[in-house]
């Protein structure tokens, strides 16, 4: 990775800095593709530094890695990891940021042009933009080995099946955020199930089983005493069934779930869960899931997975919702 020889070389070419905000981890990889794509576009070195300013980071580290970034993956440009920044002193860094192009923006601008292809901030992906974003993920966004490793074994040991349903559940602090009001109906995914089960079976189809992921374990627990059949979870950090806490407060005052701001460390380390999480449901063969980052990322990492999103219908009352919130601000 660079020393400090790469990096003076590396200066007469510009840098993309890409700075954490206050946000989940699926906003904040959305965030990544977003700035990979405005690299690309005006031939800029990505560097992510995502440190102080979101809930996952740790001072001491993850992990024996620094930034919130590569606890979980590869640096973005091979010749340039996170002690690219991390070597510098404070005054060598901001003279190094004042000389680049740094953004915080989940859609960065650069002369007032945004990327040409972005993730979509209130509505799925379309199957092009699918197609299209998934080969910018293959080529740049590499989870660390240990990641890939724990989700290529959970997959093998609990998963494969002829039939495997993913069902994600984002609850929360989405259900109480003003600008977002999550609606989690558990009976609409209890019904969906139940209907492809059937389905299968008549077709068929033996072994079938049921990968739920989700940020509150009652959602869980409510999903496999419905279900007849085998229903499997990662064993995550997530809301336990005894709090009655759903949202919580991110370094910068942005509301986040609660059990993600207890401890860094643990939020940390759920940072990772959610991940393996989110790679298992894009190896199933069906997804079924509501509004969510993480949702919107198992689309893109298979964009040939078929998807039902329960909740698509509510999309204009948040665009509205937010509109509003705009206006007065």
């Amino acid at each position: 990775m660079a020393g400090s020889d790469e990096l003076c070389k590396a200066r007469k070419q510009k840098f993309l800095i890409i700075i954490e905000r206050d946000v989940g981890l699926f906003s904040l990889i959305h965030q990544v593709i977003n700035s990979l794509y405005l690299a690309q576009q005006h031939q800029l070195i990505p560097i992510c530094y995502f440190t102080t300013a979101c809930c996952y980071y740790v001072p001491e580290g993850y992990h024996n890695n620094h930034t919130v970034w590569e606890y979980y993956f590869e640096p973005l440009d091979p010749m340039f990891d996170e002690q690219t920044l991390l070597q510098l002193n404070n005054v060598q860094r901001s003279l190094f940021m004042a000389n680049h192009i740094v953004t915080h923006e989940y859609k960065p601008r650069i002369s007032g042009n945004s990327a040409k292809i972005s993730v979509p901030f209130l509505s799925d992906p379309t199957p092009a933009m699918r197609r299209s974003i998934n080969r910018m993920i293959d080529q740049k966004i590499h989870l660390k080995a240990r990641i890939r490793d724990k989700v290529d074994c959970f997959w093998q040991q609990s998963l494969d099946a002829d039939f495997t349903i993913g069902v994600h559940i984002r609850g929360t602090d989405a259900i109480d955020h003003s600008l977002r009001q999550q609606n989690v109906n558990i009976e609409e995914y209890i019904s969906l199930i139940h209907r492809v089960i059937r389905i299968k079976n008549e077709a068929g189809v033996k072994k079938i089983k049921v990968f739920i992921a989700s940020d509150d374990q009652k959602s869980i627990n409510d999903i496999r005493e419905a279900c007849s059949i085998e229903c499997i979870s990662y064993p995550a950090i997530r809301k336990n069934i005894t709090s009655s806490m759903n949202s919580g407060r991110g370094p910068t005052g942005e509301i986040m779930p609660a059990f993600l701001t207890e401890n860094a460390l643990k939020a940390a380390q759920s940072g990772e869960d959610a991940l393996v999480e989110c790679y298992l449901l894009a190896r199933c063969d069906l997804f079924i899931h509501n509004i969510s980052s993480l949702a919107r990322t198992v689309l893109l990492l298979n964009p040939s997975l078929e998807s039902v999103n329960l909740r698509a219908k509510d999309y204009p009352r948040i665009r509205q919702l937010l509109a509003e919130a705009k206006a007065r601000a």
